[in-house]
């Protein structure tokens, strides 16, 4: 659940941006292809390649953590 968690605000960041994933290609220089992989299967994803695109979204690490831990104790309160 926390790796597809990751991938969903990964989506959700760029959509929150306004952003395709053509423009996220431009933005990031990696392939949209590529970008659509790591957010609908994070398990691909590196840590670094995590950071290195939450820094071009201008995104701290901290928040997407945390966003991503609150959506999952959020759904596990909701599942009890």
């Amino acid at each position: 659940m926390f790796l597809q968690q990751i991938g969903n605000e990964l989506k959700c960041i760029r959509a929150r941006k306004n952003l395709t994933l053509e423009e996220a290609e431009k933005l990031t220089g990696i392939c949209k292809n590529t970008l659509s992989v790591y957010e609908n299967y994070p398990q691909r994803l590196k840590l670094g390649k995590l950071f290195y695109i939450l820094e071009k979204y201008q995104i701290s690490e901290d928040i997407f953590f945390d966003n991503v831990c609150e959506y999952i104790r959020q759904n596990q309160i909701k599942g009890e």
